[in-house]
């Protein structure tokens, strides 16, 4: 993909390392930044981001963000932060919660009264930044008019691991998007985010008397 590509999508910047190794990768899956749903426990109300972790310890984030009604890509060298009620959160070390295991299973990354993120580990893949970038840039929903539903940041993480691999492409598959669910889950969810709204807001009023 040219240059003419990285002038549409500002936020993929130029990558000049274009070698090749073993990429470990990870679904981060954070609450969105929504009075309400930014409290939802449920990975299929969150916004979702691909994470490759090099075995030189570099990491490459792929993820698609909505800018004025399009869906594009972004591409960066840093795992995610979150912000919730104008707090960052980022830098956190992942810690497996009981009974839970590292095979694929969701690791909490912040503690209990944090944001509630999960990670998955999913498989290992023989890539490049370089590859990686343009995997970003070439996304088929890039520009796309952005749905809630049907066309978001979770799809355009499916469609980016199906780039990358179809072995990664399965992988993510094991994990529903929003679209993927029917009306009445996806309500449970979101009155679940109203109950977690609330409670998070009592706790932090109580934390102030």
């Amino acid at each position: 993909m040219s240059s003419a590509s990285s002038c549409c999508f500002p936020k993929v910047p130029i990558e000049y390392d274009g070698t090749g190794r073993n990429a470990q990768f990870y679904l981060y899956t954070k609450p969105v930044q929504n009075v309400v749903l930014g409290h939802s426990d449920n990975e299929e109300m969150h916004h979702w981001v691909l994470v490759a972790e090099f075995e030189d310890e570099s990491v490459r984030t792929l993820e698609g963000t909505q800018s004025d009604g399009k869906l594009v890509p972004v591409f960066t060298k840093e795992k995610p932060a979150i912000v919730l009620d104008s707090k960052v959160y980022k830098h956190i070390s992942l810690e497996t919660s009981p009974g839970t295991q590292s095979d694929g299973q969701h690791l909490p990354a912040f503690p209990q009264n944090g944001p509630r993120m999960k990670v998955y580990k999913l498989i290992s893949v023989e890539i490049s930044p370089t590859e990686l970038r343009e995997v970003a840039l070439s996304n088929p929903l890039n520009g796309k008019d952005y749905d809630k539903l049907s066309n978001n940041c979770q799809n355009w993480v499916k469609a980016a691991a199906k780039a990358i691999s179809s072995d990664l492409a399965k992988a993510v598959e094991n994990y529903k998007t929003a679209g993927e669910l029917p009306l009445h889950e996806i309500a449970a969810m979101y009155l679940s985010a109203i109950t977690n709204s609330s409670e998070d807001l009592c706790s932090e009023s109580c934390k102030k008397f």
